[in-house]
């Protein structure tokens, strides 16, 4: 956080210094250095929705894992206990997902030392489609901040190059 801290502050510097001193370069090098954030940001977006489906199988499969492994780790016993409890779910697909005849408790919100869940109890939405659904929304909404912030600095952009060059055609006149 330091490191962006202090990127962002010489970022700034540079426009802020520019603009002030009126000095054409510290312009130019403040609309260069954003011009390059700003693609750099594009192309993470671009790449975002491009992987978007190999990040889902990807995930699918790491979920698999942890509620397969449910009875073998404890930190997947409480991975998945959370997922079920927070996300309002039970089981991968649904209450049938678990062979037992009592599910665990988070299967119906309950911690677990209450008593455990029957099928009727539970929870009847699986925690995949809806974990999915959780991140896809997420998705869209970094992607919307991102688009709004791409504007900005595209903005921004535009306004160093043309006070850069508003200053260099003032400077021509001022020597002529």
């Amino acid at each position: 956080m330091i490191v962006i801290g202090g990127l962002v502050f010489l970022i700034a510097f540079f426009g802020c210094c520019g603009a002030i001193r009126e000095d054409t370069c510290m312009l130019t090098t403040y609309g260069v250095i954003l011009s390059a954030i700003l693609l750099i940001q594009v192309a993470i977006g671009v790449m975002a929705f491009v992987y978007k489906g190999k990040f889902e199988s990807g995930f699918k499969k790491v979920i698999a894992e942890k509620f397969d492994g449910y009875d073998q780790k404890q930190d997947n016993k409480e991975l998945v206990d959370s997922i079920q409890k927070n996300v309002m779910c039970c089981g991968l697909n649904g209450p049938d997902y678990w062979s037992h005849s009592k599910l665990p408790a988070s299967c119906c919100g309950k911690s677990e030392k209450e008593a455990s869940c029957t099928r009727d109890q539970a929870y009847q939405d699986g925690c995949e489609p809806k974990i999915i659904d959780i991140i896809q929304s997420s998705f869209k909404l970094l992607g919307a901040i991102a688009l709004g912030i791409a504007a900005v600095e595209l903005l921004c952009v535009v306004f160093a190059f043309c006070l850069a060059s508003s200053i260099r055609r003032e400077e021509l006149r001022a020597y002529a």
